[in-house]
């Protein structure tokens, strides 16, 4: 049985270093706008096997707004560190990650 708060899902934004979560295809990204005012966000790409790449750039989340994104392709996303790039324009744009099972 779960112990309180053990089911919580904490929601974070580092505006200025930029937010990583691990690349192994089985992440879902959540993203909670906590402001009033729309925001944007971008998952930086990574070229894949043909040297492409094609960033999320400024996806619009509207005030009060939780999304999802399940990052189940590796190829294209995961970064020379193992980890998937995302930066905000506003530190009230706040992102989590979920495992899939």
């Amino acid at each position: 049985m779960p112990a309180a708060n053990d089911l919580n899902i904490a929601f974070a934004s580092d505006l200025a270093n930029g937010n990583t979560i691990p690349c192994t295809g089985q992440e879902v990204l959540w993203i909670f706008n906590n402001d009033t005012v729309l925001h944007h966000f971008t998952i930086t790409s990574a070229p894949d096997q043909l040297g492409r790449t094609g960033d999320i750039a400024a996806y619009v989340v509207n005030p009060g707004t939780l999304c999802a994104i399940q990052m189940s392709q590796v190829v294209g996303w995961k970064q020379s560190d193992g980890t998937i790039h995302i930066s905000s324009d506003n530190a009230l744009l706040k992102f989590a990650v979920v495992l899939k099972h």
